[in-house]
């Protein structure tokens, strides 16, 4: 369902949708046991709903005879539902996600930090026990890793609140430029690379600069645990990041040769330009790029290049 207006003799432009998509027989894989040789298979295993609102807003803030700025903004929203999961158990657990009936899809399933004990630099967790019901009981602060490894709890999803795009160009004379940003507000994402960064496995790795502020001797507040060789734990939401970003897609900037030269070189335009892609990427974590999937996790993959191109357009 849309609505699209143009108001202000045509200098404002306003288009929004709300959608509602049902899929059925989602295709997602199905985790087994590594005993078998395979880690799982793919199968048609529930239905789920997305819906939210897109809109677009373009209008022209100054208009002269020599001088013209447009502004553009657009948004998306989606709020995601596991409805139905068939022929399984009413979740899917496959490493830090879970699928669950009336969750969002890949939600983190992970155990809950409870911060570092300042006395032992221990990492410390949210356990719990559950009574005959499953509910549960006994919630209290613990350095037990393999306690909290059961003691999980649901800690959001990669799905942002708001997401899009805005932009902008100006004209001046034979002058143009354009400059394109993307956002993303909310949602979190599991940085496993971050994480191993952070509990180096081997003598060769390279720390993160933010085992810095670790925990060295007792009474130091910090967020950061002792570093252990061979230590043992287990993945909590210390490890989750904030999403969100702000990245500066595209600049181009072009001159046009004024037209009383084309006209006598017999040419229709000749336009000069310059771009620059991928110029900058802002996140909640250096060198974290949130942009390329909505899962929720990195991979070892490289970043967009950034690129700078010049050229000459010429029209006959």
């Amino acid at each position: 369902v849309g609505i699209e207006a143009t108001l202000l003799n045509s200098r404002l432009t306003v288009n929004a949708e709300y959608y509602n998509r049902k899929t059925v027989d989602m295709l997602l894989s199905y985790p087994m046991a590594t005993s078998t040789g395979f880690n799982g298979y793919n199968a048609n295993v529930g239905d789920m709903r997305n819906s939210g609102f897109e809109f677009e807003i373009r209008g022209t803030a100054i208009r002269t005879d020599d001088f013209v700025w447009n502004i553009s903004w657009m948004g998306s929203t989606v709020k995601n539902k596991v409805l139905k999961l068939t022929n399984t158990a009413p979740e899917i657990i496959k490493g830090v996600y879970s699928i669950k009936e009336g969750m969002p899809i890949n939600t983190f399933y992970m155990a809950k930090s409870a911060g570092v004990d300042p006395a032992t630099g221990a990492q410390l967790y949210w356990v719990y026990d559950k009574d005959e019901n499953g509910n549960i009981i006994n919630e209290r602060i613990s350095d037990d890793y393999s306690k909290a490894s059961t003691s999980k709890y649901y800690q959001g999803n990669r799905i942002p609140d708001l997401y899009g795009s805005i932009g902008t160009d100006f004209s001046y004379k034979g002058f143009d430029l354009s400059v394109l940003t993307s956002y993303s507000i909310g949602g979190k994402i599991y940085d496993s690379l971050y994480t191993g960064s952070m509990n180096a496995q081997y003598a060769t790795n390279t720390w993160n600069k933010h085992q810095l502020r670790r925990w060295q001797k007792p009474g130091d507040i910090t967020d950061v645990p002792r570093v252990e060789i061979n230590g043992s734990y287990t993945t909590t939401d210390r490890f989750l990041v904030d999403a969100s970003y702000f990245a500066i897609k595209n600049i181009t900037l072009g001159y046009s040769l004024p037209k009383d030269w084309m006209r006598k070189a017999k040419l229709g335009n000749v336009r000069v330009f310059g771009s620059i892609d991928n110029l900058a990427l802002f996140s909640h974590l250096k060198g974290m790029d949130p942009q390329y999937n909505f899962k929720g996790e990195t991979d070892y993959s490289y970043t967009p290049n950034k690129t700078y191109s010049f050229g000459v357009e010429i029209n006959f």
